[in-house]
């Protein structure tokens, strides 16, 4: 018997073409890549098999699929929203993944959406493109939701053209804001969390000529969970000459509580906070931001913060996806692999041999070896705030 591959519910006849659940093809697609170049491409079946290879490789994120996770962070925000939306324009009709709607002062505001789920970084053709289509639409306010994130020149094109962009870190944070920010309560104790710098008032302070046109239309506060794990570690190894090498480290590791990834930062801050690579994907744009950041973590954060709810704002407390016991896991793996190292020593024979080769010789500490010191769960401040235009008549 076969299983979805999409909602993973056993078919009831072996030979079903399709789930009874979901209605997702069973069927496997094959390689026809020589036949497509010997006859003409239903475009309407193309796509439709395109977005089953697509939800096969892994477009559901968080469970559900791109665009069903970025409607359902716009209605949170408030947006009434269509699917699939096909509109007429001077150049033909072109069709809209998600368009978005809500009042805002008795004016209609209209938002469109285009998501795309890629193996890799969107390029600035496709943001050109969306660009373009908005254009012809006449549509003036576009958001880009992708994963895992933008080139930097598809970031500077979207921001030169005013759009939107949510890359994959956006997106998780976003929707984890709506799924567990609601569990928020009014009255609620921070253990450790990094000092509010920005108040409300400069955070939704407008450094713009024409500021009496522009008002805020809606703030939030997000306090984001961190673990910090601090560790010490020392461990000795003879390579087979005898000679014997000691290791020592120590310091901390970071881990984002709502994904497990390790933020990134510049070769500025490697001596301040220990790099782990190939955890994080976020942009060229942000590693300033993350530096200041990391560079905040390294000072000893507040204690005991009450936090309480603003008339002008909202507060949201993100609580950990990720358990501690994981994101343990994952520091000892990392402090493994960043204190694994290799030397190269000669054979006694050798040693006078200047072509003689060398031999290689790795060392690397076993967990037992590593001692966690400390470890405790820091909340980070975000301010977030949306700006809308006054239109006067």
């Amino acid at each position: 018997m076969s299983f979805c591959t999409i909602c993973g519910t056993q078919a009831k006849d072996s030979s079903a073409k399709f789930c009874h659940k979901c209605g997702a093809s069973l069927i496997l697609e094959e390689d026809n890549s020589e036949k497509d170049n010997e006859k003409p491409v239903n475009k309407d079946v193309a796509r439709s098999n395109d977005e089953i290879k697509a939800k096969r490789s892994g477009t559901y994120e968080l469970g559900v699929a791109l665009e069903e996770a970025v409607e359902e962070i716009l209605k949170a925000e408030g947006y009434s929203t269509e699917r699939r939306v096909r509109l007429s324009g001077k150049k033909g009709t072109s069709e809209i993944d998600i368009i978005a709607s809500k009042i805002h002062k008795d004016i209609k505001e209209v938002l469109a959406v285009e998501c795309k789920n890629f193996s890799s970084s969107v390029t600035v053709k496709e943001i050109r493109d969306f660009d373009g289509k908005l254009k012809d639409l006449n549509i003036k306010n576009g958001l880009f939701a992708a994963r895992p994130n933008f080139s930097s020149e598809a970031s500077q094109w979207g921001q030169n053209a005013g759009l939107q962009l949510w890359n994959e870190d956006d997106l998780k944070e976003k929707y984890f804001e709506v799924k567990i920010g609601r569990l928020g309560e009014k009255g609620q104790r921070l253990d450790y969390c990094l000092p509010l710098k920005i108040n409300y008032e400069k955070a939704t302070e407008i450094n713009i000529e024409n500021k009496d046109e522009v008002e805020i239309e809606n703030a939030k506060l997000i306090w984001k969970p961190y673990y910090k794990f601090s560790f010490k570690m020392k461990f000795s190894r003879t390579n087979p000459r005898k000679e014997r090498h000691t290791y020592e480290d120590s310091g901390y590791y970071i881990i984002d509580g709502l994904n497990g990834n390790i933020p990134q930062q510049s070769d500025a801050v490697k001596n301040v906070v220990k790099k782990i690579i190939g955890q994080s994907s976020e942009a060229r744009d942000q590693i300033k931001e993350t530096d200041l950041f990391l560079k905040e973590l390294d000072q000893d954060p507040d204690a005991d913060l009450d936090i309480k709810q603003s008339n002008d704002y909202n507060t949201i407390i993100l609580k950990p996806i990720i358990s501690e016991e994981k994101a343990r896991k994952t520091v000892l793996t990392n402090i493994v692999q960043d204190n694994t190292h290799t030397t190269y020593y000669k054979l006694k024979r050798d040693e006078d041999d200047l072509f003689a080769p060398e031999k290689e010789f790795i060392a690397a500490p076993n967990i037992s070896e590593i001692r966690i010191i400390d470890s405790e769960i820091i909340h980070v401040p975000k301010w977030e705030v949306e700006f809308s235009i006054i239109i006067i008549r």
